[in-house]
């Protein structure tokens, strides 16, 4: 195979790559990426679960102390990023 053939098939599959991580990208948006720092006291089961969560596009952080607080805090910081629409009012009749 020539050299122009080979760059052509690199070329073709870095285009491929660029198309999946283009795809992931908005399947997996970075306003909606998380970290979450379980403290020592966490155990697997997560009945005593305590930490941090970051939301990674705004930096803002929260701290939990149950499975369900880590819960809520995610449903929270969602809504602050992905507002749901409001509500059209009834038409008039």
């Amino acid at each position: 195979m020539g050299d122009s053939a080979a760059r052509g098939s690199e070329s073709s599959r870095g285009a491929d790559v660029g198309q999946k991580r283009s795809a992931a990208a908005s399947a997996l948006p970075y306003g909606k990426a998380f970290v979450v720092q379980f403290s020592s006291e966490t155990d697997r089961t997560l009945e005593h679960a305590t930490g941090r969560i970051e939301h990674l596009e705004s930096g803002r952080r929260v701290s939990f102390s149950s499975a369900a607080e880590l819960l809520a805090c995610i449903v929270v910081m969602l809504g602050d990023v992905d507002p749901a629409p409001a509500e059209e009012p009834p038409p008039h009749a």
